[in-house]
């Protein structure tokens, strides 16, 4: 496991993180020091009593979304996990250790760098009209989704004061305009896949954010909706191949006439030149204007 532990500056630096009681603050911290390679940890009740915070605590940064307690969620196992983990910290492959907790893992799925429940798990919260629920709301200042601030005071000229919790509203990601009031991660949550598509359709948004070109709205629904018709005309393991070979060519998007068929049955994956570049790369918007096979 990785020796060394980042968080983000601008995880930290918001109202919102300073309006939690400074015991819930310095817990996060602890919590992101200690926690394994993908930021889970099985024994966070016993680290909050080790530094004087209590199960209050632990609940407080649950409710401001800043981790995911399966507790809270009828698991039952004791482990949480830090909602920004991939946003805090960036880990080697030659150093990365998966973490054991891998039952609580295969029900989330990540997005910009967050863990979010997966639809359709029975954990998942109930949504109100405003959209809120563990994906917590976009405000207007754009700074960060949960973004802390330090308040820890220590000699360093900070405001120590606690201050009462409140209705704040939690904050949106960087590279969301303010007017998307349809988050992405509301959508992907609104399409139910298997845990294999599932899986594949979340390693491709990633994969997308990674390249800077993360989808839009608009684009996003486009494009699950074409993954959900292809898995259903093809089966699904034809589009999973389709994807994945996206992404081990580097490719920009997919290209859906890689899926050959026989006698009306998927029969072969292979490809053709249709829908792709001058330098033999699928054009950006053939997710969604491939040939109709």
């Amino acid at each position: 496991m990785a020796g060394r532990r980042m968080i983000a500056k601008d995880k930290i630096n918001t109202d919102d993180f300073m309006d939690m009681p400074m015991a819930a603050r310095l817990l996060y911290y602890d919590l992101n020091m200690r926690a394994d390679d993908d930021g889970f940890l099985g024994n966070a009740k016993a680290i909050a009593r080790m530094i004087g915070a209590n199960s209050d605590d632990l609940k407080v940064l649950a409710d401001k979304n800043f981790i995911i307690s399966f507790d809270d969620h009828g698991l039952n196992s004791g482990v949480v996990v830090i909602s920004h983990w991939k946003q805090h910290n960036y880990i080697k492959k030659d150093r990365y250790n998966p973490t054991i907790h891998q039952n609580e893992k295969k029900l989330l799925h990540e997005i910009e760098g967050c863990y979010y429940l997966k639809h359709g798990t029975g954990m998942e919260p109930e949504w109100g009209q405003d959209g809120t629920g563990m994906e917590p709301e976009w405000n207007q200042h754009g700074t960060g989704m949960g973004a802390p601030g330090l308040g820890l005071g220590l000699g360093l000229g900070l405001d120590i004061k606690d201050k009462p919790l409140g209705g704040g509203r939690e904050n949106k990601p960087k590279n969301f305009p303010k007017k998307d009031k349809e988050k992405t991660a509301d959508i992907r949550n609104n399409y139910v896949f298997s845990d294999s598509l599932g899986d594949a359709v979340d390693n491709f948004l990633q994969y997308k954010t990674e390249k800077n070109l993360a989808y839009k709205p608009t684009g996003l629904k486009s494009l699950l909706n074409k993954i959900q018709k292809n898995a259903a005309d093809f089966g699904e393991n034809a589009v999973i191949d389709a994807i994945n070979n996206c992404m081990s060519n580097n490719w920009q998007g997919i290209v859906w006439d890689q899926i050959k068929t026989k006698g009306g049955k998927v029969y072969e994956f292979g490809g053709s030149n249709s829908g792709r570049n001058a330098n033999n790369e699928p054009d950006e918007y053939a997710c969604i204007t491939s040939t109709k096979i």
